[in-house]
């Protein structure tokens, strides 16, 4: 909204710079009389000329040192975003090897609390077995398989925790 009214503001003047140029052309035409009078009043303006042509070349010499300075804040900004993007860079490495840790971490884990579910049960397996007492022959069969298992998971589990 600011800006809005800072535009229109901005119109208005350069249209009023405008229209008094015009009428201040149409007043010399009519109020100078004679080509000779006329010729004498413009070599008056011969000064204000080559002030004015001074001042436009000095406004562009000034704009171009404000360019410059402007470049150089833009490179040091530039550089700055660069080392930020950098620092993000290694920030972004750092969580993937601590996020590829923690899946490793979570994957022994896991084979752990497997390896321990599957010896805890074939312990319970074995304790119902011997608690029975008398056992025909396809229990004592799967006494000792669960005996070999057991100590398989065991072995495994052992290992693991090695590691």
């Amino acid at each position: 909204m600011k800006e809005e009214r800072e535009d229109r503001r901005i119109k208005i003047i350069f249209i009023c710079a405008i229209i008094f140029v015009i009428l201040s052309w149409f007043a010399c035409y009519w109020y100078l009389v004679g080509n000779e009078f006329r010729g004498t009043f413009g070599d008056m303006f011969g000064t204000i000329n080559a002030l004015f042509s001074g001042l436009a070349f000095a406004g562009v010499i000034y704009t171009i040192l404000l360019q410059t300075q402007e470049l150089k804040y833009q490179r040091e900004d530039n550089a700055m975003t660069r080392e930020q993007l950098k620092r993000s860079a290694q920030a972004q490495e750092e969580s993937m090897n601590i996020y590829a840790q923690q899946a490793d971490a979570a994957y022994w884990a896991a084979k752990l609390s497997g390896l321990n579910s599957l010896f805890i049960a074939s312990e319970t397996r074995i304790d119902e077995l011997r608690r029975q007492g008398a056992m025909s022959g396809g229990q004592k069969n799967e006494l000792e398989n669960l005996i070999k298992k057991r100590n398989e998971y065991y072995n495994r589990l052992a290992e693991l925790v090695e590691k």
